[in-house]
């Protein structure tokens, strides 16, 4: 009788269940609200990003202006309960580290894990926007040689740079106000660069000054590859120079969009000058000292970029201080794109980013060189069309306007 009373196991189950539903309940439920909680959090994390990069662009915006952008992206993102997580959301602006914060407390109620005195979950999240690389020096070398006054599509390869050049600007200006520092300057170059009869520049050849249109040649002896060399500059006169003289560093974008706009194509293509008088009107050296030293740029967090555009080949060379047409020669056909190549190699070992954009460009040497030139293969640009070239200016400026999370 014992033994069959052991053997007897009918309701022995339900014995075993009802000792479990409890622990198997509370396990259910917490796998349902720790889902629930982590869905919360990703929402919220999403919503203090879209209003961490709000702030940071624009630290007028008050308080009550960013909760506002939490919860509308909280609402339109169909996460009602997010909201109701909300308890409280802080900001801050860190001007020293450079970084703008947006903190949200959250704390989610729970369902099933109630039961085991666990009522509710944290959920807060934080979201850090990098703005220490918001100072930014910018000089753009651009070709305005013969070739650029080239008619295509509705008008000239010239108005299609003006254009795209200036949307890019334009891009840069609707981010102004969350700079520490913005400044930009043009330098058109061709055969020669004008650097202004009024600059600061110190030339020999005086006897040539009362002809001067403000043109300036090469110095030799490695000089002409190193803003930091001294010694003056060459005055040379009549020589083929840019109408346009360089518009130096100037926090009035629109000063230096109209520069853009006055740009007139005319000239031979000598690539190496724009590169180092784009990389002298960063420097803080003399002749042109705007620029901001390096100690104090990395001090901001930020960056000087130098945007060298050209649609040609190198068809003149230096013969010191003037640039003659290149001539057959292996050597002298070289010359020119090894002075750009140095020029370019001492501007980045100087600080400087380089963007480059090849511009109807078919010479896979040149297209070579300007890809060594740039700071990295994707910050060199190809474009072959005016769509092309409206899109590489374009992405340089949300690059350089981009505000960046830190994760």
């Amino acid at each position: 009788l014992f033994s069959n009373f052991t053997r007897d196991s009918k309701g022995a189950i339900a014995v075993y269940f009802g000792l479990l539903f409890v622990p198997l309940a509370l396990g259910i439920g917490a796998a349902v609200d720790i889902a629930r909680a982590n869905h919360t959090k990703t929402s919220l994390q999403a919503a203090a990003d879209a209003a961490a990069l709000a702030g940071a662009a624009n630290r007028t915006l008050q308080k009550s202006q960013l909760e506002k952008i939490v919860k509308d992206y909280a609402m339109a993102n169909g996460a009602p309960n997010v909201v109701a997580s909300i308890q409280r959301l802080d900001t801050r602006f860190d001007s020293a580290a450079g970084t703008f914060k947006v903190t949200i407390r959250g704390r989610m109620e729970t369902g099933l894990m109630a039961l085991a005195g666990i009522k509710d979950i944290d959920v807060g999240v934080e979201a850090v926007v990098s703005t220490g690389s918001r100072a930014l020096d910018l000089a753009l070398a651009l070709d305005v040689t013969g070739s650029m006054g080239f008619p295509m599509g509705t008008g000239t390869r010239l108005s299609a740079l003006k254009t795209s050049a200036s949307r890019m600007l334009d891009i840069l200006n609707a981010e102004k106000a969350s700079y520490s520092v913005l400044r930009a300057a043009v330098v058109p170059f061709s055969e020669y660069v004008n650097v202004g009869r009024t600059s600061s520049v110190s030339v020999t050849g005086k006897q040539l000054l009362r002809y001067w249109d403000g043109c300036v040649g090469s110095r030799n002896n490695g000089r002409d590859v190193n803003t930091k060399a001294t010694g003056a500059h060459p005055v040379v006169y009549p020589q083929y120079c840019p109408d346009t003289a360089i518009r130096p560093l100037t926090s009035d974008l629109m000063a230096v969009k109209n520069a853009v706009n006055n740009l007139k194509a005319e000239g031979a293509t000598y690539i190496p000058a724009g590169v180092q008088w784009g990389w002298q009107v960063l420097s803080e050296e003399q002749p042109f000292d705007e620029g901001m030293n390096n100690t104090e740029m990395k001090r901001l967090q930020g960056f000087k970029y130098l945007v060298v555009m050209t649609d040609g080949d190198n068809t003149i060379a230096p013969s010191y201080p003037n640039h003659d047409i290149v001539s057959d020669t292996p050597t002298k056909k070289k010359a020119p794109n090894d002075i750009t190549n140095a020029s370019c190699t001492a501007a980045k070992a100087d600080g400087i980013q380089i963007f480059t954009i090849s511009f109807m460009v078919t010479n896979p040497d040149t297209q070579t060189m300007l890809t060594s030139c740039a700071s990295e293969p994707g910050m060199a640009f190809d474009a072959d069309n005016a769509p092309q070239l409206d899109a590489a200016f374009s992405t340089i400026g949300k690059k350089l306007s981009s505000l960046r999370l830190q994760k």
